[in-house]
């Protein structure tokens, strides 16, 4: 990988700025390991899964951060469903207590909160409702970063205290004439425990370490 650029990056959908040019070219200078091929080959298998609504979102999400991102229990510790403690819950403006789904914590004081909704499209139409409560619920609290996922649309999003940005990874796009395509890379170049510490705090310009 260059690392004057971010493999795929150009291959995500963005809002506002993210990353700008010189996080961009941090980031990039760090390859991940190359995936094992049963991992690949279980990623085209419950990738197809997914698609034709037969397999079961969470654990599909689990399964892409531990094994094809590694998030592992050796680089922090994962908590799900009735494992995340009550504290991680916040009141959204309708009254509402909104918490993560899944939430990664890193041996060295990272976090990434995993948020899961049922709607078709992330961000679009009743999609929209998920986003709104997953900025709410970054802005109250000290947490910046967070992830949203339906399974097909993967969407990173960043509060600032006045602006919000966001980059998302589709799964139709993931597969291209049998491998794996450059939003693969880049998933797994951006979501990786390397940068916990780091790239989730972010400031206006992007990322900081």
């Amino acid at each position: 990988m260059s690392t004057t650029e971010l493999k795929g990056w150009d291959r995500l959908r963005h809002g506002g700025l993210l990353l700008d040019a010189q996080r961009q070219r941090e980031i990039a200078a760090y390859e991940p390991e190359p995936l094992p091929s049963f991992y690949e080959r279980e990623l085209r298998k419950r990738a197809s899964a997914v698609l034709d609504g037969s397999d079961d979102v969470p654990a599909f999400v689990a399964f892409v951060l531990q094994k094809i991102c590694g998030f592992s229990e050796s680089a922090g510790s994962w908590l799900r469903g009735s494992q995340v403690p009550s504290e991680w819950g916040r009141v959204a403006v309708t009254g509402e207590t909104i918490k993560p789904r899944q939430l990664w914590r890193s041996r060295k004081a990272g976090v990434l909160p995993v948020f899961l909704d049922r709607e078709k499209r992330i961000g679009i139409g009743r999609g929209r409702r998920a986003t709104s409560q997953v900025l709410q619920w970054l802005r109250a609290g000290d947490e910046q970063l967070a992830l949203v996922t339906n399974g097909r649309q993967w969407r990173l999003v960043f509060a600032g205290l006045d602006f919000d940005a966001w980059c998302e990874w589709d799964l139709d796009l993931w597969l291209e004439e049998g491998e794996l395509s450059p939003q693969v890379a880049v998933l797994r170049t951006l979501l990786a425990p390397v940068h916990s510490a780091g790239l989730y705090r972010f400031s206006a310009s992007g990322a900081v370490p």
